[in-house]
């Protein structure tokens, strides 16, 4: 685990094991027959099977959470797999405090600032009204490149960050596109977290 410098971030780089790059791949293939066939829930996952699209959120889960480990800070992931709709958590808290992860595939660290914007559902506007969970008091960027077996932190936002950050429709989606200087280095979050922690 070390930082680099990119596009003017403090980036966390994360390495992934096959084993943990294999847990998340059949979660994924878990995951969508449970809630696909099982279930009958449908996800809509732009241009990946849903298969893949859930196990790229996993290993971006999982980087998060190998970062807190190794920085003692106490955490409670939400249950990966679930039945009733109720039972569905944000990715991780601590304390009270609920944390999201975005992920996003890469190839390189070069297509992470591909674009102007980072991308978040809006979840108060038709078309994604549906999702079960409110938006997350901080939300983790993060991309994985599995084909070299790592993951980065790229930076945080708040809630108010999200819900303030101007909607766009992406591939029929209302989406919060939350602009790159937006995202605050993840590092800064930790003293944020351990506070949380001795207070709870």
């Amino acid at each position: 685990m070390k930082t680099i410098s990119l596009n003017g971030h403090l980036v966390i780089e994360i390495p992934l094991t096959d084993a943990e790059i294999e847990r998340s791949r059949q979660l994924g293939i878990e995951r969508t027959r449970l809630d696909e066939e099982v279930l009958g829930w449908k996800y809509r996952h732009h241009g990946k099977r849903s298969e893949d699209a859930h196990a790229i959120g996993d290993m971006g889960e999982s980087a998060v959470e190998k970062w807190l480990t190794a920085n003692a800070i106490r955490f409670t992931p939400a249950p990966k797999l679930v039945h009733r709709h109720e039972d569905i958590k944000q990715d991780i808290t601590v304390g009270h405090l609920k944390i999201g992860v975005k992920t996003m595939e890469i190839v390189t660290t070069d297509d992470i600032f591909q674009h102007q914007t980072f991308l978040y559902p809006a979840k108060l506007h038709p078309g994604e009204k549906l999702r079960v969970l409110d938006y997350p008091d901080f939300l983790i960027q993060v991309a994985v490149a599995p084909a070299v077996s790592c993951a980065w932190l790229i930076g945080y936002v708040v809630r108010a960050q999200i819900m303030e950050s101007e909607i766009r429709i992406i591939v029929g989606k209302p989406a919060h596109t939350i602009p790159h200087a937006a995202y605050t280095d993840c590092d800064s979050l930790l003293q944020i977290l351990r506070e949380q922690g001795e207070n709870v």
